[in-house]
């Protein structure tokens, strides 16, 4: 879980808000660099890569044909990356929780404690991970079974993070923002499995849709899919959520001296 990877209150040498919010920006930087040298290391026998300009004109082409839903591609596809994103870092979290260092002896029998509750609750994050992901591809691939399927997977997730949410026994899940962001993640998956077991999805993965995109010949360049995956609030409120937590409690830190 995020939260258990940016510890709140981090003892010397681990990870504290500045450091965190440091370590995201880095990423984001590096992801910019390497998409712009891609570009230019393009082969030349490939077409050239369309500007957002082109990009953003294409892509209202096709929403304004009407034929293929490319809007709602990028809805699943958001959601796709971000709950099984999810489903690791809850998984990550625990097993970080039970093979990392302890600082004394208090904390070393807290952890024995909660031992059974910690495997219990990581084989359920290790499932819910590798269903997520084997159903999520089955969903990319247009399976309408798979769709349904991690739409009640997606469910399970939420009532998961709901559980861990309100009965996590460890001593920082009870940090305002790790709080925050656990309630985030639970509405946020909600929505998404909504949108999975909504008409709208249905129509994405039938065979239909297929037949009738294929007919039409709407071909649409990655760079148009690219503007609708940015343009999708599936893609970019998860980000915005977590920066501000990070940026809030940065400002906290600061105010009180930390």
């Amino acid at each position: 879980m995020l939260p258990a990877l940016l510890p709140q209150d981090p003892p010397p040498g681990e990870l504290g808000a500045g450091c965190a919010l440091v370590a995201v920006l880095l990423v984001l930087v590096g992801a910019a660099l390497f998409a712009l040298i891609k570009g230019k290391l393009r082969p030349k026998h490939l077409p050239p890569l369309k500007s957002p300009e082109q990009a953003k004109e294409e892509l209202e082409q096709v929403l304004q044909a009407g034929i293929r839903d490319v809007r709602g591609e990028a809805h699943v596809r958001a959601f796709l990356s971000w709950s099984r994103l999810w489903a690791l870092l809850e998984f990550v979290g625990f097993v970080l929780y039970l093979t990392g260092p302890t600082a004394g002896a208090g904390e070393a029998a807290t952890r024995r404690d909660l031992m059974g509750w910690t495997l219990a609750m990581t084989a359920v994050a290790g499932v819910l991970w590798v269903g997520l992901w084997v159903t999520g591809n089955a969903v990319r691939g247009g399976s309408d079974g798979a769709r349904v399927l991690y739409g009640f997977l997606a469910t399970t997730l939420a009532l998961a993070l709901a559980f861990t949410l309100a009965f996590d026994p460890r001593p920082w899940a009870s940090d305002p923002r790790s709080r925050f962001v656990h309630t985030f993640m639970v509405v946020y998956t909600i929505a998404g499995a909504s949108f999975l077991f909504h008409p709208r999805c249905a129509r994405l993965s039938s065979a239909a849709y297929r037949e009738e995109t294929a007919r039409s010949g709407t071909e649409v360049s990655k760079e148009a899919q690219a503007q609708a995956l940015f343009r999708s609030p599936f893609s970019w409120v998860p980000i915005v959520c977590f920066l501000s937590s990070l940026l809030v409690q940065f400002a906290l830190e600061k105010a009180l001296g930390k």
